[in-house]
């Protein structure tokens, strides 16, 4: 066993050991000066078992201490808001789930500094998952609700909008739970892919052309530059401009006839390169073609 791992059980024993001590006192005799090495424990737990236990004294706590202890509340609510982001079991315990559905309400919500989608939809499945602690499936689609609405709006407000289409995109919601705010966040989205296809469309003629300039103008001169030498020292009659740009169309369209073909280390790569831009030119073009003879349909 190493230093690590004994220090690990160390550090789990002598919290479970102060987490069952203070459990074992009635709600009603403890103080919010009692819990404080509970909080210092979910602040840094040893283990997911640590983390549970920590959250439930503190969910059992919450009936009778919150109430005169607004601070002692807040930090309550923190210990869980945490869970969400990074959910685990602690989640699934009823006195936890209780404090979640009880009191994270939307005002809560609204703050959790969510970093991306995949976070949410944790926090959504934690939603779905807890919905058998007496609560209804559509008291959790609410909550679920709740949770895509502000964490939308946090992603709107960074303009991180990737992240806000896949957070609409991977947590689905019934239309009949779509309220303002989430249709605004819907068109926000809309007129962000319209624009980043806009801007890929004006990249992609920009390549199209770079690439059709090289088939046609770079790629002869360089062909003509690394095989004429070769064949004249072969006693064979030089390339002119226009030979060499018949085999640089029919390389990049991978048809290669065979009449010209390089001889040279540098002539060689450079068929390959001219084959490799004439596949993927022939790819985007065929694409362009397929989405202007398909139906188009409306979100």
């Amino acid at each position: 066993m190493n230093r690590r791992t004994a220090r690990n059980q160390r550090d789990t024993a002598r919290q479970l050991q102060t987490l069952a001590e203070l459990g074992a006192l009635p709600p009603a005799e403890l103080a919010v000066s009692q819990l404080e090495p509970v909080f210092e424990i979910a602040a840094h737990p040893a283990n997911a078992e640590v983390q549970l236990q920590a959250a439930v004294l503190l969910s059992d706590a919450y009936p009778t201490l919150a109430p005169n202890d607004p601070e002692f509340a807040q930090r309550t609510h923190a210990v869980l808001l945490r869970d969400l982001l990074q959910p685990r079991k602690a989640l699934a315990h009823p006195s936890c789930s209780w404090l979640v559905l009880t009191h994270l309400r939307a005002e809560n919500l609204a703050h959790i500094p969510w970093r991306s989608a995949e976070e949410v939809a944790n926090a959504a499945e934690c939603f779905y998952g807890i919905c058998d602690a007496g609560v209804t499936s559509d008291d959790s689609q609410l909550r679920v609700r709740d949770l895509v609405k502000y964490a939308g709006a946090r992603f709107a407000d960074q303009q991180n909008w990737e992240e806000l289409f896949h957070l609409l995109a991977r947590v689905q919601l019934p239309a009949d739970l779509m309220d303002a705010d989430l249709f605004r966040l819907r068109s926000l989205l809309v007129l962000f892919e319209q624009r980043r296809v806009q801007r890929m469309r004006r990249l992609l003629l920009l390549v199209m052309v770079a690439v059709t300039t090289f088939i046609v103008g770079a790629s002869p001169l360089l062909f003509m530059l690394t095989e004429n030498g070769y064949r004249s020292a072969q006693g064979q009659p030089p390339l002119g401009f226009f030979g060499a740009l018949y085999w640089s169309i029919i390389t990049a369209m991978t048809v290669g006839y065979g009449e010209i073909v390089p001889h040279t280390a540098h002539g060689r790569l450079l068929a390959v390169f001219d084959s490799l831009l004439g596949i993927t030119v022939m790819g985007v073009v065929a694409g362009l073609i397929l989405s202007h003879v398909t139906p188009r349909q409306l979100p």
